[in-house]
């Protein structure tokens, strides 16, 4: 297989017929209505394929449909909406080498075709920003000088003298560092910011900030990691995702080490107690006093993010053991004897108290139980959702590049994990849409759709921007991209099969197994046209070693003859990853990641799951 053949694009969905003709069109008037009766959107003749639901039409109009100052230039059609997507999707694949001008035209109706189709869908940053600048000029600003965001250029260079529409924010997923200065935490202030204007979210493990009461360099002492969190809780609530109705997305984590983990235990649980009290108001107060946009729950902090403990396995066997735990100031070292501290003279926020937790002080750590500390976790969760669990160990078990650095943080939903200042651009399969009732899905039309996804995702990388240069460096330097599936339910209850059993977990894993085999298989075609991820070679032996453990993980699944294309399925699955890893012997992979499984929110509706 020469480098020029080893992705072979050609038609499959479109042979002998453009992405549309498949589809029966028609115009509708569409329009969405608040509570109160209000018209918050109205959209006159739109145009989408007959098929599609009347949520999917309001959904896709009054988010993605781009608006402009005039009729002529906003857009009324789903075409309008798919064509600004695939045909810069498809220039810019001939720019970046990938295809001839005849290759990008199958590969441009292709992807055009599973989107009518509502097989495949991006996340919402492409379909909120992809083509503006080139369709409709739409530009940064007036304004001369460096860009808010960085991008890498024709040479090879990563520079913020860009335009932010030219280079679009594609990617949804951001996990961003935090150092334990001020220009840091304010800096990231501004980051979180620009993720949110575009429509992205954003992930990030506090727990360089030193705990409350910590001494500083220059005298006095820190006011802790959760009063910084208060402020990006509000700059998440007041700026829109992608300027649209949804609120900004954003993961806050704390290591189970961290001298403030009890405060930030019982952070949203404090806080939602409040909420509650607030919400018992007289009944001439505005109506809506129980919701998340209510005024008692914008007087509150907390409610923008998603709040998780990172733990590993040696607390875990600490807590099921109830034995000591330290949680460790970050000032640490600037003590060379650890002594004792009288707990008398311990000073603690009288409104966050930890002090009744603590059974030991010192100028370096303070120690409580392990057990106890897990229970308060397993309680305040209970009670509002939060703080989730992430597990550390085992996430950087699964690390395909371990010897770049561990991974610390996740994205807002927890489906990225990577390593700190990377992002990652996601996309979803509607399984529904491949459904065959002899094989459970078409392996087929699902192993063409994964390729033009990944391809696609690939394509965004280098043609997007990042709002911070580090960002974008290593943006460049793994490659990492996420395409999963939705839907899974509708497929299992399609046949009758329970959601929570061994059958449904057989499919589901199968159908996991073959997305990310097929998936990485085209990482390795990409790599043998373009070169394998710059970090690649510093990592082989590990990623390989990785993608061995999920092709024998794949072959654990349960086998159960009953289910008509099971056996077939799993088969094709173990067929590639085996194919998978031979190209990436070969070649190297593109990209450090490719799979992962998203919460699909809005394109979920546009997919019609």
């Amino acid at each position: 297989m020469s480098k020029k053949d080893v992705l072979n694009f050609n038609r499959y969905f479109t042979v002998n017929k453009g992405p549309e003709s498949s589809f029966e069109w028609g115009k509708y008037d569409v329009e969405i209505k608040d509570t109160s009766g209000e018209t918050i959107y109205q959209g006159k003749g739109l145009e989408f394929p007959r098929t599609w639901s009347e949520q999917a039409k309001k959904v896709v109009a009054s988010k993605f449909f781009y608006r402009g100052d005039s009729e002529k230039q906003s857009e009324k059609s789903l075409r309008d909406l798919v064509y600004r997507v695939s045909d810069q999707m498809a220039e810019q694949g001939i720019k970046q080498g990938l295809f001839s001008p005849a290759e990008a035209k199958f590969f441009r109706d292709e992807l055009a075709y599973i989107e009518f189709a509502q097989m495949h869908s991006f996340n919402s940053p492409v379909w909120f920003n992809v083509g503006l600048y080139d369709k409709y000029k739409i530009r940064e600003g007036k304004k001369r000088g460096p860009s808010s965001h960085w991008a890498i250029d024709d040479r090879g260079r990563i520079t913020n003298r860009i335009d932010a529409y030219q280079r679009p924010q594609a990617s949804a997923c951001f996990i961003q560092s935090i150092g334990d200065d001020m220009e840091s935490i304010l800096s990231h202030a501004r980051k979180e910011g620009m993720l949110f204007k575009f429509g992205s979210g954003t992930g990030t493990n506090f727990s360089s900030l030193r705990g409350t009461n910590e001494p500083l360099s220059g005298g006095g002492v820190a006011s802790g990691m959760t009063s910084f969190m208060r402020i990006y809780d509000i700059i998440a609530g007041r700026i829109r995702s992608g300027g649209k109705t949804r609120r900004a997305a954003k993961m806050v984590i704390c290591d189970v080490d961290h001298p403030d983990l009890y405060r930030f235990i019982h952070w949203k649980v404090s806080e939602e107690k409040k909420a509650l009290w607030l919400s018992v108001i007289p009944e001439w107060a505005p109506k809506g006093r129980g919701d998340l946009d209510s005024e008692a729950y914008k007087t509150v902090d907390g409610q923008n993010g998603n709040n998780s403990v990172r733990v590993n396995d040696e607390f875990m066997n600490a807590a099921i053991k109830g034995e000591e735990w330290a949680l460790n100031f970050r000032t640490a070292g600037r003590f060379k004897e650890e002594r004792e501290i009288p707990l008398t003279k311990y000073r603690d926020d009288r409104y966050l108290p930890d002090k009744r937790f603590i059974k030991k002080l010192t100028t370096k750590k303070k120690i409580v139980n392990a057990g106890e500390a897990l229970e308060n976790i397993a309680r305040a969760a209970t009670v509002i959702g939060d703080p989730a669990l992430q597990y550390h160990t085992t996430i950087n078990r699964w690390n395909t590049c371990p010897n770049s650095g561990e991974i610390e943080a996740s994205n807002p939903c927890s489906e990225y994990m990577f390593l700190d200042d990377t992002a990652c651009n996601l996309a979803s399969l509607n399984l529904m849409r491949f459904s065959d009732p002899n094989k459970i899905i078409n392996v087929d039309s699902f192993e063409r759709a994964v390729k033009l996804s990944i391809t696609a995702q690939e394509i965004e990388v280098d043609y997007a921007s990042y709002p911070s240069k580090k960002i974008a460096e290593n943006s460049h330097l793994f490659r990492p991209l996420g395409l999963g599936y939705t839907n899974v339910g509708a497929l299992l209850m399609s046949r009758g099969i329970v959601y929570d059993s061994d059958e449904g977990r057989a499919i589901a894993a199968s159908i996991t197994s073959l997305m990310s085999a097929l998936a990485y298989k085209t990482s390795a075609e990409l790599a043998g046209k373009l070169g394998p991820f710059k970090e690649f070679e510093k990592n082989r032996e590990p990623m390989l070693k990785i993608l061995k453990m999920h092709h024998d993980a794949t072959k654990k699944i349960k086998k159960i003859r009953e289910i008509r294309g099971l056996s077939e399925l799993q088969s094709k699955a173990d067929k590639t990853w085996r194919e998978a890893i031979s190209l990436g012997e070969k070649y190297g992979f593109r990209n450090s990641q490719v799979t992962l499984l998203a919460p699909t929110g809005t394109i979920g509706f546009m997919l019609d799951v």
